[in-house]
C-alpha cells in the first residue's frame, strides 16, 4: 500500500520466485526492455536519494545491478539507444518546459541538444535513437503550428522532417523492431489517420482499412 514497488521473478516451472530489488522504502520502474537482450532490464530506483529515481542496468539470471544513469534532480524520462544504453534524457526547465540531453557513452557528460518551452513541451518528446545512434527521431512543434515527426543529426544538429500535418500533431509512430527505421506516423484529424513511409508493409496497412470502417492502432 505505500507504492514501493518491487520487481519480482518467477519461475514458472518451479514456481519459485525471486525478489529482484529486495530493498526497503524504495520504488522500482522499468524504463526499458528489449528484445535483443532478453536477459536484461533498465530500472530505475530510487535508492540513494527518495526524492529521484537513477537508472540501473539488470542482469536477470544473476540478478547482479549497475548504475548507469544519475538523476541529477531534474530527469524526467530517459532515452535508450538501440545498443541498450541510456544515452538521451530530458530535463524539467524552470519555466515549465523541458530540455533534451544527449551524450556519447553511458561514461560521458550529458550534452543540452535543444529547448522546448512550456508551450512546445506539451506535443515535443524524444522518440528514438536511429540504428548507428547517430541521430535521434523527434516530435517537435518548434516553430510550427503542429507536433512534427523529425530526425535530429547529433553531429550537425540539422533537421530533418519525415512526416508533417499542418494542422494535426503526431499521434503515434510505428518504429520496424530490428531496423528501427519509422515505418508509419499516425495523425489524430477527424479520425486516426496513418502516413505510411514504408512501402514494404503499404499493402499491409491497405489491407487492415479493408476491415472494418473504425480506427484501428498497431500493436507489433
Amino acid at each position: 500500500g505505500d507504492e514501493n514497488w518491487r520487481l519480482h521473478a518467477v519461475n514458472l516451472d518451479a514456481m519459485t520466485v525471486r525478489d529482484l530489488t529486495p530493498f526497503p522504502e524504495v520504488q522500482v520502474q522499468i524504463v526499458d526492455r528489449d528484445k535483443h537482450f532478453p536477459n536484461e532490464l533498465l530500472i530505475a530506483m530510487n535508492k540513494e536519494d527518495p526524492r529521484v529515481h537513477d537508472v540501473y542496468h539488470l542482469d536477470l539470471p544473476s540478478g547482479t545491478m549497475r548504475l548507469v544513469a544519475k538523476n541529477r534532480g531534474d530527469i524526467a524520462a530517459w532515452v535508450t539507444d538501440t545498443g541498450f544504453r541510456v544515452r538521451g534524457a530530458t530535463a524539467a526547465t524552470p519555466d515549465g518546459g523541458f530540455e533534451l540531453l544527449v551524450r556519447e557513452t553511458e561514461a560521458g557528460e550529458w550534452t543540452p541538444i535543444l529547448k522546448w518551452d512550456p508551450d512546445d513541451s506539451l506535443n515535443s518528446q524524444p522518440v528514438g535513437f536511429s540504428r548507428s545512434g547517430s541521430s535521434l527521431y523527434l516530435e517537435d512543434s518548434r516553430n510550427t503550428d503542429t507536433s512534427r515527426l523529425v530526425e535530429l543529426d547529433l553531429a550537425t544538429r540539422g533537421l530533418r522532417v519525415l512526416a508533417n500535418d499542418p494542422r494535426y500533431d503526431v499521434g503515434g509512430v510505428l518504429i520496424h523492431p530490428d531496423t528501427y527505421e519509422i515505418q508509419a506516423v499516425a495523425f489524430d484529424r477527424g479520425r486516426t489517420e496513418w502516413m505510411v513511409l514504408d512501402d514494404a508493409i503499404r499493402e499491409d496497412f491497405a489491407r487492415i482499412a479493408q476491415l472494418h470502417h473504425g480506427d484501428y492502432s498497431i500493436i507489433s
